[in-house]
């Protein structure tokens, strides 16, 4: 007991050490101040016209975000003003379907226009463009203010357009351009139209009234061009594009039309000059551009074909292969002969790109890459480099296949080489396992797979024949029997709906085939589809009249029809050409039924 006295006297010390330094219920200590807990603020709520009002001068502001923050936990309001208000917020922030949701709360409470236009709006910009159409022609009726009535007529043309609707088209657009004759927009839908339609009848009467008012247009003036221009009226179309030009000279396409105008015109050298104002806005008709390296260099202006050549041959590899008519030899000897030391280098690295060298190429164009930059070759290199990597990763991936190719040729040897080992040991080998095993040691041989499938399901090794019909649908998915021959052993099995998923794969593949349509006719008729039934069965005779299954089904379905002499007529024919013994019988049985 003394021995236990020490430790006791310790763990008491410890103990009122603990209860001393560490009593929650002591006084503080003197010289601490006791921080006093922060008083939370609660912010008076707001009544609901408060909030409006706040939300009003938001949507004053264009502070959309704001409108929505106070707005939003009362959604469901019936009040016109709030919904009225988060419609605009919404369309603000591009959240349309909510917005359409809210504008089309606000009309159920109140008829306003300006919100019935909004919604028409939104509608038309989402796609929904009948719906839009119905609710401009609806505002026309309401007292509108005169800008909402313009732009009502205005959505009234396009919705009408979208929807093509010549007649409708023909209607609002003229109803437009009589109303409101200095907007752009009816005249532009009405020369797509007449474009369109291939009708130019009315087309003097329409430019006479809109170049009064929209000769200053590009859209007007554009679309006027590319309509001589498709008529043959090539001195009208330049006459536009060149209009455009003056209108609009950061616009590529025109410069484009009047280049082809021009090279018709045989007037190369202002085409070429066309082509060149193109290029600087817009390098990407390598086609184009190619054909124009070879009108540059047979007028002499060889730094132009250069230009035109980089162009091409950096965006489409194929042209690599055309004839260039000399064009690539002009530029080398101009450039050798009176090219700078940048100018040089640059058509070293370009030529290995253009013989195939690429790595080469891409080496030399990444030393000059400091160099050309700010030049007109700077966008080149980047083509090159481009093109270059690409060529690079075709090059890896090639290998790769290559490498597939031949370990997919060593297992292939190998597996020969051990059949011929196993033959001598193999004694008591069933005629399915010698179909089995050649089959297996063969795994890329398609041929084998689908042929080693159908002799195994004619054996009755089912799950063994499935497995190498699979295989065959492997090897290639876009071949039709192995798919056919799996949905036959499917509703062998009474597995209806996988063989429905196989023989849609091969119905994909060819929908014309007799046998594939025949046995999608019998699929129907089991699962009690009359209608298709029989239209995938005279599909199938369509493509094959001694199709005797697709005869079985329509007797079954004749039957079914209760019109036996039908049934009777294509029983018999069936039993002329079918060869397949238990659908004979089955054949045989319907028959004797009908007696």
């Amino acid at each position: 007991m003394d021995g236990l006295k020490l430790p006791i006297i310790l763990l008491v010390v410890v103990l009122a050490l603990g209860v001393f330094l560490f009593n929650p219920f002591a006084p503080p200590k003197k010289g601490t101040k006791v921080q006093p807990e922060p008083a939370k603020v609660t912010e008076p709520v707001k009544s609901p016209e408060e909030v409006i009002k706040s939300a009003q001068a938001a949507l004053e502001k264009s502070d959309f975000e704001q409108v929505v923050k106070l707005l939003e936990p009362h959604r469901n309001s019936a009040d016109f003003e709030i919904q009225r208000l988060l419609g605009f917020a919404y369309s603000g922030i591009k959240r349309f379907d909510p917005g359409i949701v809210a504008f089309e709360k606000a009309l159920e409470q109140r008829k306003v226009p300006e919100v019935g236009y909004s919604l028409a709006y939104l509608y038309e910009i989402t796609g929904r463009v009948t719906v839009a159409r119905m609710l401009y022609e609806d505002l026309r009726s309401a007292k509108l203010p005169p800008r909402m009535e313009r732009a009502v007529y205005e959505g009234l043309a396009r919705t009408s357009a979208f929807e093509n609707d010549p007649r409708q088209t023909l209607k609002y657009n003229y109803e437009l351009i009589k109303k409101y004759p200095d907007s752009p927009e009816g005249y532009v839908a009405l020369i797509k139209l007449f474009r369109h339609l291939g009708h130019t009848r009315d087309l003097p009467t329409l430019i006479k009234a809109g170049d009064v008012h929209q000769l200053e247009n590009f859209d007007y003036n554009f679309w006027l061009g590319t309509i001589y221009f498709d008529t043959g009226n090539f001195d009208e179309a330049l006459k536009r594009f060149q209009r455009c030009i003056k209108l609009n000279p950061a616009n590529s396409t025109p410069y484009y039309y009047s280049y082809r105008i021009l090279k018709r015109q045989k007037n190369i050298e202002q085409a070429l000059k066309e082509l060149e104002k193109y290029h600087r806005l817009n390098p990407l008709l390598p086609h184009i551009f190619f054909e124009a390296a070879i009108d540059a260099k047979n007028e002499g202006k060889i730094l132009l074909a250069y230009k035109f050549l980089r162009s091409a041959l950096t965006m489409d590899r194929i042209l690599l292969g055309r004839d260039d008519k000399g064009a690539m030899q002009a530029v080398e000897r101009q450039i050798k002969s009176k090219g700078s030391e940048l100018d040089k280098k640059f058509l070293t690295a370009f030529m290995n790109y253009v013989n195939g060298d690429y790595k080469i190429a891409r080496e030399q164009i990444i030393h000059l890459t400091e160099a050309v930059k700010g030049t007109e070759y700077e966008d080149d290199a980047r083509r090159v480099l481009r093109e270059c990597d690409l060529l690079e990763m075709q090059d890896v991936r090639y290998q790769d296949h290559v490498r597939e190719l031949q370990r997919q040729k060593e297992l292939e040897n190998a597996a020969r080489m051990q059949e011929m080992t196993v033959k001598t040991e193999i004694e008591d080998e069933t005629e399915a396992d010698l179909i089995k095993r050649k089959a297996m040691m063969n795994p890329n041989d398609l041929r084998l797979q689908y042929a080693a499938g159908l002799k195994l399901a004619r054996m009755g090794h089912i799950a063994d024949a499935k497995r190498f019909l699979d295989s065959a649908i492997r090897l290639n998915p876009n071949i039709l029997e192995p798919n056919y021959s799996m949905a036959k052993i499917l509703i062998h099995e009474d597995n209806l709906s996988e063989a429905r998923s196989y023989i849609d794969r091969a119905l994909k593949i060819n929908p014309n085939n007799s046998q594939t349509l025949s046995i999608s006719a019998d699929l129907y008729l089991r699962n009690q589809d009359f209608s298709q039934a029989k239209s995938h069965a005279e599909g199938a005779l369509k493509t094959n009249p001694n199709n005797g299954e697709a005869r079985l089904v329509l007797a079954q379905i004749d039957l079914k029809n209760g019109d036996s002499r039908s049934a009777l007529q294509q029983l018999n024919m069936g039993l002329e050409v079918e060869r397949d013994p238990e659908r004979r019988q089955q054949m045989v049985r319907l028959k004797e039924s009908l007696k």
